[in-house]
């Protein structure tokens, strides 16, 4: 009841939301403590990624950074991901149909993953629709060559 929310993606005029095209995120923070809800417009799929990752370094946090606001908008610590046995998972809500791009990261820049000898790799995406995208990272960029 003391926190402050703040949308993202839609308009709130006498009382009433009116949601943007897309996802739409409230987030809110009090006393140290912050929360996120997302709102799934009809017309979005709901897309699980699983993300198998190198066992060393083990890494405390996997994040997705990608290109729309559900995946943070390039933010390298956009979606976290959670842990279920090693291989880390998020749902992300995107617009049905429509193309993405992501990178797998461990929170920032230093930390995205790489190709098996260290280079840059392209960017990884596809169609949105409802159903399990995986990924294998093969390395992260702070990874001893």
């Amino acid at each position: 009841p003391h926190a402050v929310p703040e949308w993202m993606g839609g308009d709130v005029a006498d009382g009433a939301f009116t949601p943007a095209p897309g996802p739409v995120r409230l987030t809110a923070s009090w006393q140290g403590q912050s929360g996120e809800y997302v709102v799934n417009p009809a017309g979005a799929a709901q897309v699980e990624f699983r993300v198998r990752v190198p066992a060393q370094p083990v890494p405390e946090a996997v994040y997705l950074a990608g290109d729309a606001p559900s995946l943070g908008t390039w933010d390298p610590a956009g979606v976290l991901l959670r842990n279920e046995g090693g291989v880390w998972t998020a749902t992300v809500p995107l617009a049905a149909g429509a193309p993405f791009a992501f990178k797998v990261t461990r929170g920032s820049w230093e930390t995205v993953e790489k190709g098996a000898n260290g280079e840059e790799i392209a960017d990884r995406g596809g169609l949105a629709m409802d159903g399990v995208f995986e990924v294998n990272v093969l390395r992260w960029a702070d990874s001893p060559r």
